[in-house]
């Protein structure tokens, strides 16, 4: 396994595309830091810095978590939609220039050749997940050494763990997901139309079944419990209609948050790999 992994983290190293991606999804921190910087070197850092660290504590004071949630959730989907680009180079144009043959001389079995793409994949997930954390920290470190404003001290690190965790079991899921999606496309490119699509249209089905339970088509109770159950519900760490009712009072104390649907989102990465896994093994059958 460890050789089929370096093998393909070997690929990933000399594909433009992976550092394109790299730096797509860690773009909005790149961008704080840059606007940071000019600010510095512009002299305006320190102008109004009484007014600005006022309001600071009134705005971040105890809410830096609700900023750092905000963070992760552009990481997490921004993570979702560069890693089609990653599946589908690494699946779907395998088959589109024939190269999968190469790989089925190896004296590696299907399944381990499955499992190695499906690991490179995450190891690129987890270390974007380093650079990003590491990026945030820079910016914390920036507010703290010329503002002042003790941001590291206004973080509640157990649920920033909690919420690492539970984002990389969802990404996880995506994962899965685009494999799925990368053994039916023909190319990298239309992994990721296929990928946009499937995601639009499981938000439609969810709206769907509501609107059927909405005028009796099915049961109500059996209509909410579809769409509780559902895959992008499963995705929903932040809980949105709680973030907006967050904003509207200030109270950032109480962070719209929940975990209690990782347990089903796990259910469905299982399904998606072992479909995945029957299909593209059929696949290489054919090819």
């Amino acid at each position: 396994m460890f050789d089929i992994l370096r093998y393909e983290l070997y690929k990933m190293k000399r594909l433009k595309k992976v550092y394109f991606c790299a730096f797509a999804i860690n773009f909005l921190p790149l961008l704080i830091l840059f606007i940071l910087t000019v600010l510095f070197f512009k002299g305006m850092i320190y102008r109004d810095f009484g007014v600005m660290q006022q309001m600071f504590v009134k705005e971040f004071g105890g809410g830096i978590m609700g900023t750092l949630v905000v963070l992760l959730s552009f990481f997490s989907w921004s993570s979702w939609f560069f890693q089609t680009i990653i599946a589908g180079e690494l699946i779907a144009k395998e088959f589109e220039n024939k190269s999968i043959k190469l790989m089925l001389l190896m004296p590696f079995k299907r399944l381990t050749i499955y499992l190695g793409k499906l690991l490179s994949t995450i190891v690129f997930f987890v270390v974007n997940m380093l650079i990003y954390l590491s990026l945030c920290a820079l910016i914390g470190l920036a507010l703290d050494y010329v503002f002042g404003f003790k941001v590291f001290s206004l973080i509640d690190y157990h649920l920033l763990v909690r919420l690492c965790n539970a984002y990389f079991v969802i990404n996880f899921s995506y994962i899965a997901l685009v494999f799925l999606v990368s053994i039916f496309a023909r190319s990298a490119e239309s992994t990721m139309a296929f990928t946009i699509f499937a995601t639009f249209a499981l938000k439609l089905i969810d709206a769907v079944i509501l609107l059927f339970g909405k005028i009796d088509i099915i049961p109500i109770a059996a209509a909410e419990w579809l769409v509780k159950y559902s895959y992008l519900k499963s995705c929903e760490v932040i809980k949105y209609e709680k973030l907006i009712r967050m904003v509207d009072t200030g109270d950032y104390l109480n962070m719209p948050l929940a975990f209690d649907m990782l347990q089903v989102n796990i259910i469905y990465s299982i399904a998606f790999l072992f479909i995945g896994y029957q299909i593209f093994k059929r696949k290489e059958e054919k090819g």
